[in-house]
């Protein structure tokens, strides 16, 4: 087996410009050494993060006729999610800021690769697009048996592809657009492939998205995710899919092997002002 490691040097020595060759000497390591630890970027330091007030002020600063979805999981009520698949429940042994969570466990008896799988739906504005969405939640990876989940937040396809492919109906009916797939792993934090933050199992994250879309900011998404202990990252993203208009549910599907679990709590979807 060969495996060949290909790194820009001029574009990560951009990104990170304390990696010189004084400084891999000194330190006595490879460029490919420093690229593969090198990794996410360093973050922000802020105060501790404390979520469930994170949760109540969301809410609160919010018109309700803009909270297009709230889900804090400290009651056992599932009915308006979709789930697919076995090893989907409330748990009471880790919560973000209450006393419950909802708990994703990887399962032998889960007949497909997306299954255990949560769907959010959100509800449509009506007559009028939203003004853009903040979308926020906080997650963890299990600390003995961490599993992996990846994120869509979803919408429908737009215009512009349906017209491109008027001869694909069928097809058409099946394809969302999606804002933004968030992968969260052990080795680390992704967005739309971007490599963000790094991952502790057994410690919660929290997760905010925005997206506003103006002529300058249309086609990217600012994440932003913060630990418990108040490290910050901040991005601007590009969105996942060029032509992504509105959210219409989220995805939460477990990725991990079997017997592995991670956890969601504090789930906030909401729009921004309609425009007039």
């Amino acid at each position: 087996h060969y495996f060949i490691n290909l790194v820009d040097e001029n574009n990560f020595l951009t990104i990170y410009p304390p990696i010189d060759d004084a400084t891999l000497k000194k330190e006595n390591l490879s460029l490919i050494e420093s690229a593969l630890s090198a990794g996410h970027p360093e973050p922000l330091h802020g105060d501790a993060i404390a979520f469930a007030e994170v949760f109540q002020r969301r809410l609160s600063t919010t018109l309700p006729v803009n909270q297009l979805a709230a889900y804090s999981f400290e009651d056992h009520n599932l009915d308006q999610l979709h789930l697919d698949g076995a090893g989907i429940a409330i748990t009471n042994a880790v919560s973000a800021g209450g006393t419950q969570s909802l708990e994703m466990k990887e399962c032998d008896g889960n007949g497909r690769e997306w299954m255990p799988l949560v769907n959010i739906p959100i509800p449509a504005k009506g007559h009028a697009a939203a003004a853009g969405y903040q979308i926020s939640f906080d997650a963890m990876l299990d600390n003995d048996l961490p599993g992996a989940l990846s994120l869509n937040i979803r919408g429908p396809t737009s215009s512009v592809k349906q017209k491109q492919k008027q001869k694909q109906k069928q097809r058409q009916r099946q394809e969302q657009e999606n804002l933004a797939t968030v992968v969260i792993a052990k080795d680390g934090i992704r967005v739309n492939t971007w490599l963000l933050a790094p991952s502790a199992p057994g410690s919660w994250n929290h997760f905010d998205f925005q997206w506003i879309p103006t002529q300058a900011s249309d086609h990217t998404v600012r994440v932003t995710i913060t630990t418990e202990g108040g490290d910050i990252w901040q991005k601007e993203v590009p969105l996942e899919d060029y032509f992504f208009k509105q959210v219409t549910d989220i995805q939460i599907i477990s990725t991990g092997d079997p017997g592995t679990k991670a956890y969601i709590d504090n789930v906030v979807v909401t729009s921004n002002t309609e425009r007039g």
